[in-house]
């Protein structure tokens, strides 16, 4: 396959890959969303039918109570009623209503006067539940029959389960003169089951299963029904549980329910359970009929991209193998084959005619930077690298292989020098933009060139930046790194010192995270544990209340007061909040009547104009102040061994003073050191001027003034 071919597939497989896209997005946000409205449907209508059993085992068993209580009162059961006529009556109310096994009529002292069938006639049932608390009225949960076993027709082996129902018969006088007693039986319970599910091939199809359990034990009313094993045993709303061998149901529930405000008559919970295979097989079928669709529609727009891609790009076959068979590398080489092709039509079209002009431009670009004797190096938008000329690679030894793709000039420099180099990079973004520097330049052996780097970005037609043109100057041919006098170069002295910064900065960030890590573990953190074995032995009441009270509030005391010292080893104290002239005060508080590091006293004293007490200025200027306050008092104290230190500020709306002067021992106009350099790269950043002023012996003065728009920084030493 040529590597047009390749092309034309991969322009069809763009659409293909685009309606895959699309139907795997429907897909998973159709299912997820489908997901949970099915379930929900599928949960209330499972409630609904749990609500129904319930309502309907509810009435059933209200309506036999009523037939019995009914029975109870019937002239015909009173005293010196005709026996026959009594078991007649009986044999009616167990032909007319089948879930009723027996009923009989006891006299006062527990004997059968009569029973349906005949049965238990003369026999005592005074022990029995139905009779004792039938007296006063009873429905009894399900148990095993006793008397009756003998009577009903069972299978080998099993033994009937009943429910009892007592209703006293009373005279006239009110007095109790006997106890209709009747059983239930229990198929009419599954029925109700049947009936609430709806047909059983639907049941069955849908994945539903009814339960009717005791509320004591949690066991089935119905014989024979399996109770799945982890079945919550209390009510709750509808919702997906699991199953011991982790097969998920739509669970619902609800309790014997009548008209409202109707107490249950048994203890019973009806249970519906729904497979969730079952309840989500319509959402099963729905995704593999749009799953289908996307397929058809993935095939039928690859099909077509397909057609219109050879339709459009065969034309351009010759040119497109031209480009794609090339070396990578050899744009020179691809912008002649490009030319010759073209050269070679008859009637090349003006696109074509277009592609030849561009590649002869093309080329004739790159032989000319290719030929160059100066050291070329281009950089996209991103300052990384994309092209070296053979100059490059004969002055440093770096090849397109190594360092394509790396930001600019970082492989020339060490791990100091890239930082100082990131911050040059930023001048880019400013008017003009270029800027030019001396690097010792790192060879791939480590041996190190100096160089001079030009570098200049570039844009298109509207402006936009679109990448960078390094030009690198071999500064030795026998002339010598330093200027006349053995002064340092501006360059080279501007690289030290921010290598030196740079360095010192690190040492800062190091030096603020011991403190931190100290205060935290050694000093927060004890307290805290402190705090909560006090607390633990308050809460056990191991000790005097009022000391544990006084104990833990010091202990509190002590951690805010702690965290404040972390804050403000992080940020200076009062700045946001007061403004500078606050947080120089409390920042020279600290400082009164303190030791440098020589152990020599030093006074310090802030004065504050009337002016500038209450005055704010930019967030940004306060805190450059600050710092730089900060950085002179400190060295004052740790280098300067000065005795008297004072600080001055004034200022209005329009303008801000600051100033640090101390007697120490001063220094050399010449010398650079850290602490200056970063006060200097904070005046910069809030576009102030810095003034330093120092001798040996006679001490130093720092001033810093700021205008909101005043000509550019200048920064005197």
């Amino acid at each position: 396959m040529t590597p047009a071919s390749r092309l034309t597939w991969r322009f069809a497989l763009l659409p293909a890959l685009a309606a895959v896209a699309l139907t795997a997005i429907m897909l998973g946000g159709g299912r997820r969303l489908l997901h949970e409205e099915i379930t929900q449907r599928a949960l209330a209508r499972n409630q609904q039918h749990a609500d129904l059993l319930a309502q309907q085992l509810q009435l059933s068993l209200r309506d036999a109570v009523g037939q019995v209580r009914l029975l109870a009162r019937s002239p015909l059961l009173r005293p010196g009623a005709s026996l026959p006529r009594v078991r007649a009556e009986l044999d009616d109310l167990v032909e007319r209503s089948p879930r009723f096994v027996w009923v009989g009529l006891v006299a006062p002292d527990g004997r059968v006067l009569a029973g349906s069938h005949g049965w238990l006639e003369g026999q005592s049932i005074a022990q029995r539940p139905v009779f004792r608390d039938g007296r006063d009225g009873m429905l009894g949960d399900v148990h095993e029959a006793v008397a009756l076993t003998p009577l009903l027709p069972l299978a080998p082996g099993s033994s009937p389960e009943l429910i009892d129902i007592g209703e006293p018969v009373i005279d006239d006088n009110g007095n109790v003169v006997g106890v209709v007693t009747a059983h239930l039986g229990l198929s009419w319970v599954r029925e109700q089951l049947a009936l609430s599910l709806g047909a059983a091939e639907t049941a069955t199809a849908e994945g539903l299963q009814g339960l009717v359990l005791t509320t004591l034990g949690g066991r089935s009313v119905v014989s024979g029904a399996a109770v799945p094993a982890g079945l919550p045993s209390g009510l709750g709303p509808p919702r997906t549980w699991r199953d011991a061998d982790g097969r998920p149901w739509l669970l619902a529930q609800s309790t014997l329910r009548g008209s409202a405000g109707e107490t249950p008559l048994l203890p019973w919970r009806a249970v519906v359970l729904q497979s969730e295979d079952s309840a989500l097989a319509p959402l099963r079928g729905l995704t593999l009929s749009m799953l289908a669709i996307g397929i058809g529609a993935a095939l039928l727009l690859g099909g077509a991209g397909f057609w219109a891609s050879r339709r459009l790009l065969t034309p351009w076959d010759p040119l497109f193998d031209a480009v794609l068979t090339s070396p990578a590398a050899d744009g020179a080489q691809v912008a002649e084959r490009v030319q010759a092709l073209v050269a070679r039509r008859d009637r090349p079209t003006p696109a074509e005619r277009l592609m030849g002009w561009l590649a002869r431009d093309a080329g004739n670009l790159r032989r000319a930077l290719d030929h160059l004797p100066v050291a070329i190096a281009l950089a996209d938008r991103q300052y990384r690298l994309e092209y070296l000329n053979p100059a490059f690679t004969r002055l440093l030894g770096w090849t397109g292989e190594t360092t394509l793709g790396h930001p600019v000039v970082e492989p020339l420099l060490d791990t100091a020098g890239r930082e100082a180099w990131a911050r040059l990079l930023l001048q880019l973004q400013d008017e003009p933009g270029e800027f030019v520097a001396r690097l010792d330049a790192l060879t791939p052996g480590g041996a190190r060139v100096a160089v001079q780097i030009h570098l200049v970005p570039m844009y298109d037609a509207p402006g936009r930046p679109v990448g960078a043109l390094a030009v690198l100057h071999d500064l030795r041919g026998g002339r010598s790194d330093r200027p006349h006098g053995g002064t340092p170069a501006p360059a080279e002295s501007t690289r030290d010192e921010l290598a030196r910064l740079s360095r010192h900065l690190l040492d800062q960030e190091r030096l603020t995270s011991r403190k931190l890590a100290h205060t935290l573990h050694d000093e927060l953190g004890q307290t805290i544990a402190a705090l909560r074995l006090h607390w633990e032995a308050y809460r056990g009441g191991t000790g005097p209340r009022e000391d544990l009270d006084a104990r833990i509030a010091s202990l509190v005391v002590l951690a805010n007061r702690q965290v404040r010292g972390v804050l403000a080893e992080l940020s200076p104290p009062l700045l946001g909040e007061l403004g500078l002239a606050a947080a120089l005060d409390n920042e020279v508080r600290q400082h009164r009547s303190g030791h440098g590091d020589d152990g020599i006293e030093a006074l310090t004293e802030l004065q504050v104009s009337d002016a500038a007490q209450l005055q704010r200025w930019p967030a940004d200027v306060e805190y450059a102040a600050f710092m730089i306050a900060r950085e002179a008092l400190l060295n004052a104290l740790r280098h300067a061994g000065a005795r008297v230190i004072r600080l001055g500020l004034d200022g209005d709306d329009e303008w801000l003073e600051l100033t640090i002067d101390d007697d120490g021992r001063g220094f050399l106009p010449g010398d650079s050191q850290v602490g200056l350099v970063g006060m200097r790269e904070r005046a910069l950043a809030v576009d102030a001027e810095l003034h330093i002023d120092a001798q040996p012996g006679r001490g130093t003065m720092v001033a810093l003034t700021w205008t909101p728009a005043g000509d550019e920084p200048h920064l005197s030493h």
